[in-house]
């Protein structure tokens, strides 16, 4: 099954078709990206954020905002919503901290089955980060 949704941001038109593909094997996915609004994701933006890699249940994910985020935005994290919340973002041995209310990033809701995770204002990363449980 695939269906076509088109949105729009301030200046395109944007048209996205999804497809349902069927889960097999060890690995969950996970997706993460930016956006210059801090609105709560649909689904059809999770599956189209810049980045997304699959990693070993229940670990450390480490994503990569650096390519294409030329200018401060709200980054974008979101992991399956069973997966075990992670509690730490960690980027260097300056940038990092716990992920909560008040932090750098937190929890914002979960959207069907997805956990989504919000930087508090516009940034950007100089370096990948990681989310750890």
């Amino acid at each position: 099954m695939s269906v076509t949704i088109l949105t729009k941001d301030e200046e395109d038109i944007i048209e996205i078709t999804l497809s349902t593909v069927p889960f097999s094997g060890t690995t969950k996915k996970a997706y993460w990206g930016w956006i210059g609004t801090s609105d709560m994701l649909v689904e059809a933006q999770i599956v189209v954020l810049q980045g997304s890699g699959e990693f070993a249940p229940g670990g450390t994910i480490t994503a990569d905002f650096r390519p294409g985020n030329t200018a401060p935005m709200h980054l974008y994290f979101v992991e399956q919503q069973t997966e075990p919340i992670k509690t730490t973002w960690y980027g260097s041995g300056l940038d990092q901290g716990a992920i909560g209310p008040g932090q750098v990033f937190a929890v914002i809701g979960i959207v069907g089955n997805w956990r989504v995770y919000r930087s508090s204002s516009k940034t950007q990363f100089s370096t990948t980060t990681q989310f750890r449980p």
